[in-house]
């Protein structure tokens, strides 16, 4: 069992997954959830990891069991939150992880805090670069209100459950699904706060750091459609991998394969900056 810790932040309360804390003598891995999951869907990649290296899974606020946070969240406010619940448990560096909107997170993360993180691996990154498409995406946006209709509960089900696998168990697609009914209004929030980012300021602001950040497009995900704009405007070749939207939970082995095979070259990389 993976241990679980409440932190303090901002008057609420951050809950994270963590283990190996004790491993200090390399950088930590910080793992962030899409929206709108929470920490648990890094659990089976977590349990793959060997014993000698510390690694944290957040619930970003006002996911899984973290404290809604006051004001209507940022990706800023995101990477801050992962970063301070990561130090009140490890000193650092940190290597940092995500998947679909934890991927952006985690380069917003590099982008605020560049000595704090050693490199960023990115999951599915959602990198919508022109704001036409991101305007559309607006658009289609409405608040859950299941109380109100009922029939969103099917709606979103059946949603949660045609992006797995079919031979993905029933127990994991149920989690999902509760956990997307947990977040509520922050369900919205989060894509608000996706949509509205400014992925092309962003990229100037990390022009300098193209070395620590690797991406992956996952094949069987809508996603992989922003790899272009992402290589182009990052400077980076976008690798692929087998996987859908789910992968951590469907192909646990292999994200826990290519994200060793990040730490590692990250790890060497300021190895040899600093020698």
């Amino acid at each position: 069992m993976i241990p679980r810790h409440v932190i303090d932040h901002q008057g609420g309360e951050l809950h994270l997954l963590a283990q190996g804390l004790e491993a200090r003598d390399t950088p930590a891995l910080l793992l962030l959830h899409q929206v709108p999951s929470s920490g648990w869907m890094w659990r089976e990649v977590m349990s793959r990891l060997p014993a000698g290296l510390a690694c944290i899974a957040p619930d970003l606020p006002g996911y899984g069991e973290s404290t809604p946070p006051r004001a209507t969240p940022s990706l800023e406010g995101f990477a801050d939150a992962a970063l301070a619940g990561a130090r009140a448990l490890h000193p650092g560096p940190f290597v940092v992880v995500g998947h679909h909107t934890g991927a952006l997170v985690a380069l917003v993360a590099l982008a605020r805090e560049p000595e704090r993180v050693r490199g960023v691996l990115g999951l599915g990154l959602p990198w919508f670069a022109d704001w036409p498409s991101r305007f559309e995406r607006f658009a289609r946006l409405s608040p859950m209100d299941p109380d109100a209709d009922p029939g969103q509960l099917q709606a979103l089900w059946t949603f949660t459950s045609q992006s797995f696998d079919s031979e993905t168990p029933l127990a994991t697609r149920l989690r999902v699904f509760a956990d997307r009914l947990a977040a509520g209004p922050c369900w919205y929030h989060g894509y608000v706060a996706l949509y509205g980012y400014d992925v092309q300021m962003l990229a100037g602001r990390l022009a300098g750091l193209r070395e620590r950040i690797d991406l992956v497009a996952l094949e069987q995900d809508r996603l992989s459609s922003c790899a272009g704009d992402a290589e182009r405007d990052l400077g980076v070749t976008v690798e692929r991998m087998p996987g859908g939207p789910w992968v951590t939970v469907e192909r646990p082995g292999a994200v826990a394969e290519r994200l060793l095979g990040a730490h590692r070259r990250f790890c060497s990389a300021a190895a040899h900056a600093s020698g």
